[in-house]
């Protein structure tokens, strides 16, 4: 079992929130901050990620995304940014929207414009915005490797896979079979149809091969 994705079995989050509110708290004490207004955003990213629809876009999804991104060589800089990414990148989530990505990206901004450098705020909003369609603006190296953190689910045990499949179509449940399976399988003949599904090449060398079984797989059963 990847040890990367074990959170995703049906853990309470509270097992690792502590984790998440380390990460949080030293984020912000870097940026100073104010520690009241850091801790009524981290409220609202708890009650956000925690809601009775979030199957999979949750605290355990933002988890293993920081357990990988622990495992990469990134400057301070490089990982400052990722962690707000990671943090924001969800924060807006509705299957009946095609704007989370941009709203979600709206928040970090309001939150985070009086603390980080136009430049950088600039680019932060860029990589959550890539979200949207999983393709890098410019090919910039953090968004790659966001896009790649975002997505490493695909390239999880077969176990751990499904209960991610099953997941997903318990957030769009909304959806009747008809509508949802078609949706379902054009996003995964258009990962399929990619050169390649991850941009950095340590996921392309380590995970491309089992994304790819994994997509044609579920492909199978719809």
């Amino acid at each position: 079992m990847s040890p990367d994705f074990t959170l995703f079995i049906k853990l309470s989050y509270l097992d690792f929130w502590p984790d998440l509110q380390l990460r949080w708290q030293q984020c912000c004490q870097s940026f100073d901050i104010p520690p009241q207004a850091a801790a009524n955003q981290l409220e609202d990213i708890q009650q956000k990620y925690t809601g009775k629809k979030r199957q999979y876009h949750n605290l355990s999804h933002l988890q293993s995304m920081f357990q990988l991104l622990d495992q990469e060589e990134c400057t301070d800089s490089d990982k400052s940014l990722l962690t707000w990414a990671i943090f924001f990148h969800d924060l807006i989530y509705n299957v009946q929207r095609k704007d989370n990505e941009s709203r979600s990206a709206q928040a970090a901004t309001q939150f985070l414009q009086a603390f980080l450098r136009k430049q950088d705020l600039q680019l932060l909003v860029q990589i959550i915005e890539d979200t949207k369609f999983h393709r890098p603006t410019d090919q910039h190296h953090l968004s790659q490797l966001m896009l790649d953190l975002d997505l490493a689910i695909l390239s999880a045990d077969r176990y751990l896979y499904d209960m991610y499949r099953v997941a997903i179509r318990k957030e769009y449940s909304i959806y009747p079979t008809a509508l949802y399976n078609p949706g379902r399988k054009k996003v995964l003949r258009s990962f399929l149809e990619r050169e390649t599904i991850y941009y950095t090449s340590s996921f392309q060398k380590e995970r491309e091969e089992n994304a790819r079984t994994n997509l044609e797989w579920e492909l199978q059963q719809l």
